[in-house]
């Protein structure tokens, strides 16, 4: 790596932040939408599709290994 190359490393670095910051807020976003006001029928969607996503990761995961 020479000298010539770092600026645009760091810029590359610096522009990777910023799309994982962008990504990190509108998880916070969905987050806040599920959490923030206590919802406890919100909150059962939540944890249902989570628990599905879950399954369906299991399931896969057995059908590959067959």
């Amino acid at each position: 790596m020479s000298i010539s190359e770092t600026p645009v490393l760091v810029c590359l670095l610096y522009n990777r932040l910023l799309q994982w910051r962008v990504k990190a807020n509108e998880w916070l976003k969905v987050y806040k939408f599920l959490m923030y006001p206590f919802n406890f029928r919100r909150y059962l969607l939540f944890i249902s599709l989570w628990a599905h996503a879950m399954f369906l990761v299991t399931l896969l995961a057995y059908l590959d290994s067959l």
